[in-house]
């Protein structure tokens, strides 16, 4: 005895899926899948980019410190003597100029501070340096991502650096 699903047809028609009508949703979670994940894929960028603003401005602020302390951005010998240390999650590797988070670097240099990921950057000027408080986000020229991200933050077109980086200054 053979159950009738679809009474619409004349004679019996077994339960389940033709091929067509597989192929067809599949069809459909590709499509979507396709819209869906330029969109994820920034949110994802654009959310670890901004993890790197509040640590560059902590470390901002500490360089600060160390500035009216000395009257220099020069960091001390030993990096965990600037200040910086306990702005960074536990985990963090220091270096001699620098601080390896994950995939994360964070570089200090008279200048300014930066965070990066793999293709982008945040950049912090220093209070006493010529652009003061100046933000910038770098991106790799190769990059649209990183590009479309520092322009979404409301990055302006500043300059090519280095022939590989194109800086944008931030609001």
């Amino acid at each position: 005895m053979s159950k009738k699903y679809q009474k619409s047809f004349s004679g019996e028609k077994n339960a389940g899926f033709t091929l067509i009508e597989l192929l067809v949703v599949v069809l459909i979670i590709g499509i979507l899948a396709a819209v869906a994940l330029p969109k994820y894929e920034k949110s994802v960028a654009k959310t670890r980019f901004a993890s790197l603003m509040p640590i560059t401005k902590a470390i901002k602020d500490a360089q600060e410190m160390l500035y009216y302390a000395n009257g220099t951005y020069n960091l001390p010998s030993s990096l965990e003597d600037s200040g910086v240390v306990g702005v960074f999650p536990e985990g963090c590797v220091f270096g001699n100029q620098q601080v390896q988070c994950g995939d994360i670097t964070y570089k200090f240099d008279p200048g300014g501070v930066a965070g990066w990921t793999q293709d982008m950057g945040y950049y912090m000027a220093y209070d006493h340096s010529s652009t003061p408080n100046r933000k910038e986000c770098w991106a790799n020229v190769h990059s649209r991502l990183a590009n479309n991200l520092c322009t979404s933050m409301g990055g302006r077109y500043f300059t090519t650096f280095a022939g590989s980086t194109q800086k944008y200054v931030l609001p």
